[in-house]
């Protein structure tokens, strides 16, 4: 049923059936899903204040990642190489199941090869927190 401010009514055959296909639209596909990790992505650098940038890592149960959603290429490098080293922030956040805060990037111990690599990017500290979701969850 639908109803407007003037009371309940009832929606035609046709207008049902459109309902039901915009319905079924909104499915996530793995397109859809990826646009939307780079909305989150976005909402998170828009709501975080100071924020040079923002990205969302998915990481795979045997610690594959990709960098899905980011808001410039500094993230997108940044994420890169701890994919290529296995290390970084991100890594850490998915292994230990906790929020990692690298308060400065240049001064932080924990991921030499990491801190090595990005240095010439301008990035300064990182929050890594984890979210826990099945990949079967996107793909549905």
């Amino acid at each position: 049923m639908n109803y407007t401010a003037g009371g309940p009514s009832r929606l035609p055959v046709d207008e049902l059936a459109l309902a039901v296909a915009r319905i079924r639209g909104m499915l996530l596909t793995q397109e859809k899903a990826g646009h939307a990790v780079h909305l989150l992505a976005r909402g998170i650098k828009d709501s975080t204040p100071g924020a040079g940038g923002s990205g969302v890592s998915l990481i795979g149960r045997g610690g594959e990642g990709t960098s899905s959603g980011f808001t410039d290429a500094v993230v997108e490098q940044a994420d890169a190489l701890q994919y290529g080293l296995r290390e970084g922030p991100c890594f850490t956040a998915w292994a230990t199941e906790r929020v990692v805060i690298v308060d400065d990037v240049h001064t932080d111990s924990r991921w030499p090869a990491w801190q090595s690599a990005i240095a010439a990017l301008p990035v300064r500290s990182v929050s890594a927190p984890r979210w826990c979701l099945e990949r079967k969850e996107l793909e549905r």
